[in-house]
């Protein structure tokens, strides 16, 4: 309480403070841009599955594909998750994808 009476610059500079919140708003839109980019929903649901042959399985297609979120050279790896809902049980796999 002090220094702020006495006008200690650190909590006098709106400049400063002004620039922090820039730098968070820029970050937030950021991140959000790269959900946005990245967060792709299925156009559809189909009976059975590649990855797991058993009864329940359903895979999503993806009609429209995904967007290009690489940033490394190629081969890129890509991560396959599995769920089969009536099993409850989870696969995955990773594989070097290479367009």
């Amino acid at each position: 309480m002090q220094q702020v009476q006495n006008g200690n610059p650190l909590f006098c500079d709106t400049d400063a403070v002004d620039d922090f919140f820039g730098k968070i708003e820029g970050a937030m839109s950021a991140a959000q841009a790269a959900y946005d980019n990245a967060h792709t929903q299925p156009s559809a649901v189909m009976q059975g599955c590649v990855l797991d042959d058993s009864s329940g399985c359903q895979s999503l297609v993806f009609g429209g594909g995904f967007p290009d979120v690489n940033t490394t050279r190629f081969p890129s790896p890509v991560i396959v998750l599995h769920r089969n809902w009536v099993a409850g049980g989870w696969g995955l796999g990773i594989f070097n994808f290479v367009p």
